[in-house]
């Protein structure tokens, strides 16, 4: 049995880290949060996409509702519902507004 020591210990759960590699510097922990800030700033641009997507997608809806029968329109009132659910959580999740579109598809 290996003999365990308090250095051993410390240098195994401390950090986390590749064995054999050097603990980070500051430089590699300020270059890691940036690159993680940077992503999130991605994110936010990804989700405003997102609902430029789905205002596109709510008006062709809107659009050619007149030439869908009665049970596929039930349908869709359900999925938009889900949708609009599943897309305001997104938002939250991300910091960014959401605005619940009427969708009207008489």
């Amino acid at each position: 049995m290996a003999k365990t020591t308090l250095k051993s210990l410390l240098e195994g759960y401390a950090w986390e880290r590749t064995p054999g590699k050097a603990l980070p510097t500051l430089a590699d922990v300020v270059a890691a949060h940036n690159a993680k800030t940077n992503l999130q700033e991605a994110d936010m641009m990804t989700i405003n996409d997102f609902n430029s997507i789905f205002e596109t997608f709510y008006t062709a809806l809107e659009e050619n509702a007149k030439f869908m029968d009665i049970d596929s329109l039930s349908t869709l009132k359900v999925a938009i519902k889900i949708l609009q659910k599943a897309q305001a959580q997104e938002a939250v999740a991300h910091g960014v507004n959401f605005t619940k579109r009427p969708v009207n598809l008489s």
